[in-house]
């Protein structure tokens, strides 16, 4: 302090101008009208879902939902970490790990949640395999006859004429293994409506937003 200057710590105070009063130690006391003027100081991270996105998603198990969030534009800037919490059962988030932003411009980015279906196809052997395979050691057992001993000759006649017969033996039975009928699937997603809470952490400043995920 000096004739001329006064150095001082300003308490809390909420926003907007205020009277400063200086007193002396003779109990003389001056008066500036609204000589201090409070600021509040804002910033976040602009967390949440643009303007004409949505926060909301319906899928059938098995689908995948996908969201657009923004961040930024809202006073801070720097590179904040992303994470997703309360997938249900089955379901899988896909978030960024990390996200830069600015302080005036708000970026975009994807979240995107996969879900396992309710129901599993299994595929059975199709129903002539036990039977090719009887054809096969019998097509054999005709060229080559255990204890007798056949001419290269033979061999080489015979060969072609095997392999042409199992060939039409799989031909006439058709490939492929049969379908199955569906059977439920333990680890598929549940029917339901889920809250999905995004948050973005930078240093010691943190934002939550919810997405609704509902599962058919």
């Amino acid at each position: 302090m000096s004739s001329t200057t006064i150095t001082a710590l300003t308490p809390a105070h909420a926003a907007g101008a205020v009277n400063v009063v200086v007193s002396n130690a003779e109990q003389q006391a001056g008066t500036l009208p609204d000589g201090y003027t409070y600021t509040s100081i804002t910033g976040g991270l602009g967390l949440g879902v643009p303007s004409g996105g949505s926060s909301s998603a319906t899928i059938v198990a098995g689908q995948t939902a996908s969201y657009t969030l923004s961040i930024g534009g809202a006073g801070l800037s720097g590179t904040a970490s992303l994470s997703c919490t309360g997938s249900p059962t089955g379901a899988n988030c896909s978030i960024p790990a990390s996200e830069p932003f600015s302080s005036t411009v708000p970026a975009t980015f994807n979240l995107s949640v996969t879900t396992t279906s309710r129901t599993v196809v299994a595929l059975s052997l199709p129903a002539f395999a036990p039977v090719a395979g009887l054809w096969i050691f019998g097509l054999l057992g005709m060229v080559v006859h255990p204890g007798r001993r056949i001419p290269t000759r033979s061999l080489r006649r015979y060969l072609p004429l095997t392999l042409l017969t199992l060939l039409l033996v799989l031909c006439s039975c058709g490939g492929g293994g049969n379908a199955r009928s569906p059977q439920p699937n333990p680890n598929g997603t549940p029917v339901g409506t889920y809250t999905l809470n995004v948050k973005a952490t930078l240093n010691a400043t943190a934002q939550t937003t919810s997405l609704t995920l509902i599962v058919q």
